[in-house]
């Protein structure tokens, strides 16, 4: 009995070897354009000062949370390989920064394509990593995932033009406490303001446009 589970698992281990040596990878490498649209949370729980939104004014003890979209550009690398035709898998970093956020997303990415035609093959994937934003006094890291959809358009010999749309949940916040800047920001006004600060980044709409060379 011991034998022929030997035999066995000689023989499972002989059929991954000789799938893996047949699989055909082909390396490639490229470069999106790519306009990140995130929208940035914060809370206020105001120990002084006053906020004014519209007809509401709001002092010491309350509490406000107000929204800001912010949309950034950013050039990114990716390197990866096509594995049998239709599965590809890759690396890409990209950085963002917009006023006073910086955002950096560094993901490793799978998608599958498929062949409808000789000029264009959709994809859709799914990617996971590390996403880090600072944004004046606040910083922080988490693990982000996410999926994606697009389409790859042949163009010349190793030449393909990527076009996709990804959305990622970052999950990054932070908290201190302090003042904040009076100014208006978004039509709501800041006088004096200071208390417990929480600043959240909760997800991120992707769009890329970009360039492949396959080896």
């Amino acid at each position: 009995m011991q034998t022929s589970k030997k035999i066995l698992t000689v023989a499972i281990l002989a059929i991954s070897a000789n799938s893996v040596s047949a699989m055909e990878i082909k390396p490639f490498v490229g470069i999106d354009a790519s306009q990140a649209q995130s929208t940035a949370k914060t809370k206020l729980s105001l120990t002084n000062g006053t906020i004014t939104s519209g007809s509401q004014v709001f002092s010491a003890g309350d509490s406000y949370t107000f929204s800001e979209n912010d949309t950034a550009t950013s050039y990114n690398l990716k390197i990866g390989a096509t594995l049998d035709t239709n599965n590809r898998v890759y690396i890409k970093n990209a950085s963002y920064s917009k006023n006073e956020l910086d955002l950096v997303l560094t993901t490793v990415n799978y998608e599958r394509t498929f062949d409808l035609s000789n000029a264009i093959k959709p994809y859709a994937g799914v990617h996971i990593g590390q996403a880090t934003a600072d944004i004046t006094v606040f910083s922080d890291t988490s693990t982000t995932m996410g999926a994606q959809i697009g389409a790859l358009f042949p163009i010349k010999e190793g030449f393909e033009v990527d076009f996709n749309v990804s959305y990622t949940m970052l999950g990054l916040e932070d908290s201190v406490s302090g003042s904040l800047p009076n100014g208006t920001i978004s039509g709501v006004t800041l006088n004096n303001v200071a208390g417990d600060i929480k600043l959240e980044l909760e997800d991120a709409v992707l769009i890329n446009l970009g360039l492949n060379y396959n080896f």
